[in-house]
């Protein structure tokens, strides 16, 4: 069954209540500051602690916690040990830094943030082996053409 989990993270993670429309939810995060950090690891460790289940981890962050890869790709590890499969994890980079806390197989990287990521999280988790094999599947138009719409995977 499909569930939610919000968590808001700075210097800790903190539940949130689940609420079913992505506008409230963000201003939900708004009103759980607890700290100034990006302590990402904190929030796949608190799912660990609170013995959650999930299928996969979405993170919107401003990944300046890029000193910690280490810390937060173990943290992913054990959760993937603990729940016996490889949770997906999708990280939108939200300020653009470029930076990341995780690697490997079943994760994805996204700056920025528009339908297209939506998309692009699907078509990761149905078929694509790689970010550079959705992105070789991408056709252009031919030299000259008009773009009226966005562009189709092949």
């Amino acid at each position: 069954a499909d569930a939610a989990y919000p968590y808001a993270f700075a210097t800790n993670a903190k539940p949130l209540p689940y609420l079913d429309s992505p506008l409230a939810f963000v201003e939900g995060i708004e009103h759980a500051f607890n700290g100034w950090s990006t302590d990402i690891e904190g929030a796949v460790m608190r799912l660990v602690d609170d013995d959650i289940d999930v299928d996969r981890i979405i993170i919107l962050t401003d990944s300046q916690g890029n000193n910690q890869m280490r810390i937060a790709q173990r943290a992913l590890d054990d959760l993937r040990a603990k729940l016996g499969h490889d949770v997906w994890m999708h990280v939108w980079d939200l300020a653009g830094y470029g930076t990341t806390q995780f690697a490997g197989k079943k994760v994805t990287h996204l700056a920025g943030f528009s339908d297209a990521a939506l998309q692009f999280v699907a078509g990761a988790e149905t078929g694509f082996a790689t970010q550079l094999d959705a992105v070789e599947r991408v056709r252009l138009p031919e030299r000259g053409t008009n773009i009226k719409a966005p562009l189709a995977y092949a």
